[in-house]
């Protein structure tokens, strides 16, 4: 089949993945068939041999699931479900964190040790700049697309004597979570179910400002509902609260009962109060770096019947 991406910047004819982070690239929205370009290669991953040189196999934009590869070959990687309604905060918060840490690019000891997506962290950052090129100080809101996976931006650190830790963040519109919300098992609700499936670490975005404003009773439930469908899902993997557009105030009679009934679902866990203009957004990757792990499915381990593989090491 022969077709081509409607986006000027995009490189899946030239072998890299859909700019979009679409796995299949004819299920793309972008996706034009039958048009006069060359066929579309049958791996997004794979750089076609034209004699001309290597080539990386990624663009520097978002990854998507074909990449996930990239930045899990040299140890696990985390993956950091971003978890939240429409226009809490999600993609505002990524490049708040973003902005504030590209200034120093030490975490706490860690140092940066890379990224595969620093053009797509720069699309975000470009947005903080005045003059902006877009004409604005804040991200645009993450398109609802047909996707079923989320774009996925990079960032590895390393402490010194220390393996690199690479962590992925999905950047997923909020109507996802909205449909995962009113019916978990939608087929239009795929793409927050993946999240939900395959993250290691969550952080479930509280939109503070909403809950000062006259909308407050809406997005209250809509947050407390959202919270306690998190919570079915966790298996044991830790959560981050963090209360987005912080520099606001909000009544303590709403904010308190919220943070009680997050603890009650969550157990015990960070809540950070952050908005963009704070350095103290950084924080929350230093908490990522520090949280331990969790498997991300439930697992049944069965004790082999050889004495040599059941052995575990001697006991400390």
């Amino acid at each position: 089949m022969s077709g081509t991406c409607q986006r000027l910047d995009c490189d899946v004819r030239a072998g890299m993945p859909c700019e979009m982070g679409t796995r299949d690239f004819r299920s793309c929205p972008q996706y034009q068939a039958g048009t006069e370009s060359a066929t579309a290669p049958e791996s997004p991953t794979e750089a076609p041999d034209d004699g001309s040189g290597l080539r990386l196999p990624w663009t520097g934009r978002g990854l998507g699931l074909a990449d996930m590869t990239l930045a899990s070959s040299r140890g696990p990687a985390r993956l950091v479900g971003l978890i939240g309604p429409f226009n809490a905060g999600k993609t505002g918060l990524l490049t708040a964190i973003y902005a504030h840490f590209a200034t120093k690019g030490v975490v706490d000891g860690h140092d940066f040790a890379g990224s595969f997506t620093l053009q797509g962290w720069g699309q975000l950052k470009d947005h903080t700049t005045w003059p902006s090129p877009s004409g604005g100080i804040f991200p645009p809101h993450t398109p609802d697309t047909g996707q079923r996976t989320p774009c996925l931006l990079h960032l590895a650190f390393r402490r010194h004597g220390a393996m690199v830790r690479d962590l992925l963040f999905t950047d997923a519109p909020g109507e996802w979570f909205t449909r995962w919300l009113s019916n978990e098992a939608a087929d239009n609700a795929a793409g927050a179910r993946w999240i939900a499936d395959n993250a290691t670490h969550f952080v479930f975005v509280v939109d503070r400002a909403g809950l000062a404003g006259p909308d407050v009773g809406r997005i209250r439930n809509t947050t407390l509902a959202l919270a306690r469908r998190l919570s079915e899902q966790l298996r044991g993997r830790p959560v981050i609260a963090v209360w987005t557009k912080s520099d606001g105030q909000c009544d303590v009679g709403v904010e308190a009962p919220v943070r009680a009934r997050l603890t009650e679902l969550f157990g015990e866990h960070p809540s950070l109060d952050l908005h963009v203009h704070d350095a103290a957004c950084v924080n929350l990757l230093e908490a990522l770096l520090h949280q331990a792990p969790a498997a991300a499915r439930s697992q049944t381990h069965v004790t082999p019947a050889s004495a040599f593989l059941a052995y575990r090491g001697a006991a400390s």
